[in-house]
């Protein structure tokens, strides 16, 4: 019976070096201490060529304007007024980088969508689709205020009230009477609502844990869209500052949602 190498349609020199690499003793793994690998990261060069202070991959470090630094990792960042807990379970942090060079951070959690607010490091609800007028101020310790318009602001809705202080405040809706809308918790001791300030009215998501939300950015218009799966899409529009229905907004069937989606040539796929 032939050789497993003689099977093969080998010449005899190709035979013969097959023979030569089978004889060979295997080599044995030579390992060198490197105290720092300051030669940095290359991705352009094969393994063989890297020099001993230098690799392919380096782990825990990351470049950040062309240098080689240590990653940070993850901690806990945000916080909202009083502390208040998120409407909802989180499910998704999503940043978003603007053609004008800044970048802003979107939370959706189950309920609802927040935003980071840089300068203060708070989470504010995300406006839908316009600002209400707040026509009355509200005073510390209060729970009622008046608006302009109360069209679309049921019970269990969320508000967003600035303070004097030009922080959020959110709040969950308890009632609607006519054009006053009473909310809980009320507005924090030392803080007060100016009257004709812009209300901000939240989404209400009816999300679910086993449903991931399905993210996608439409870089031709700064829009971010958003699907939960569950309700209809939406879209943040990043330098309008709005969240707005898609499926009102366009041609989709009433109530479309999805459980993933791309953008792909200018098209939204769902």
């Amino acid at each position: 019976m032939a050789s497993p190498l003689q099977s093969l349609t080998t010449t005899p020199r190709q035979r013969a070096d097959l023979q030569a690499l089978a004889q060979t003793p295997a080599q044995e793994w030579i390992k060198t201490r490197i105290p720092i690998l300051d030669g940095g990261m290359h991705t352009d060069k094969h393994p063989a060529e890297m020099a001993p202070n230098e690799s392919p991959l380096i782990n825990n470090l990351t470049l950040v304007a062309n240098q080689l630094v240590v990653d940070s990792g993850y901690i806990p960042f945000g916080s909202l007024p009083g502390g208040q807990s998120f409407q909802g379970t989180v499910q998704i942090a999503y940043q978003v980088f603007n053609p004008d060079g800044t970048s802003s951070v979107l939370l959706v959690t189950t309920a609802t969508m927040y935003v980071l607010v840089n300068p203060t490091q708070m989470w504010q609800l995300l406006p839908l689709e316009a600002y209400l007028t707040s026509t009355a101020p509200v005073g510390s310790g209060g729970n009622v205020i008046a608006l302009s318009s109360t069209t679309g602001l049921p019970a269990g809705a969320f508000i967003g009230m600035p303070m004097d202080n030009g922080v959020q405040w959110p709040a969950t809706i308890s009632t609607v009477a006519g054009l006053n809308v009473t909310f809980a918790p009320p507005i924090p001791a030392g803080r007060t609502v100016p009257t004709s300030t812009q209300i901000v009215r939240g989404v209400s998501l009816a999300g679910a844990l086993d449903h991931q939300v399905s993210i996608a950015a439409y870089p031709g218009k700064s829009w971010v869209i958003i699907s939960n799966d569950m309700d209809p899409i939406y879209y943040y529009d990043v330098f309008g500052g709005f969240v707005h229905n898609l499926v009102t907004h366009s041609d989709l069937p009433a109530n479309t949602t999805c459980a993933a989606m791309a953008v792909f040539h200018g098209f939204l796929v769902l």
